[in-house]
């Protein structure tokens, strides 16, 4: 049988991959950029809509703080942006406005430039397809 495995080889085998997991979590952990000093970083994933829109904006307030320079809200992991999902983008963009604290939206897909762009929220934002520039 030329596809049978031995087992102690099988063993030996899950063993290195293991330990090559735990390297690569290493790796991704020491490779993450570190935001700049007066700027944080929020990552979203998945749908941002109508369910979970008020919580989402809740949420991007409480990454606010006194004296913030920039909020980085990265987008690379939403899959969709809904109309309603919106109101979490007005709600923190609300309340920046008295900080002065910058917003950028960082890895914008095409669909939430659509969706944000029939909003208006493009002429108020910041917001780039890769990472910002100014970062």
């Amino acid at each position: 049988m030329p596809f049978a495995s031995d087992p102690s080889k099988s063993g030996r085998r899950l063993a290195l991959l293991k330990s090559g997991c735990r390297l690569m979590r290493r790796l991704r952990r020491w490779n993450t950029p570190t935001p700049a000093p007066g700027r944080v970083v929020v990552r979203l994933s998945g749908e941002i809509d109508t369910r979970n829109a008020r919580h989402t904006g809740q949420r991007l307030q409480q990454a606010l703080a006194p004296g913030l320079a920039v909020l980085e809200i990265d987008l690379k992991r939403v899959t969709r942006i809904t109309g309603d999902g919106s109101l979490a983008f007005f709600t923190v963009l609300k309340a920046t406005g008295p900080s002065g604290t910058r917003l950028v939206l960082t890895h914008v897909s095409p669909q939430a430039l659509g969706t944000l762009s029939q909003l208006g929220l493009a002429r108020v934002l910041e917001m780039y397809e890769g990472d910002d520039p100014a970062h």
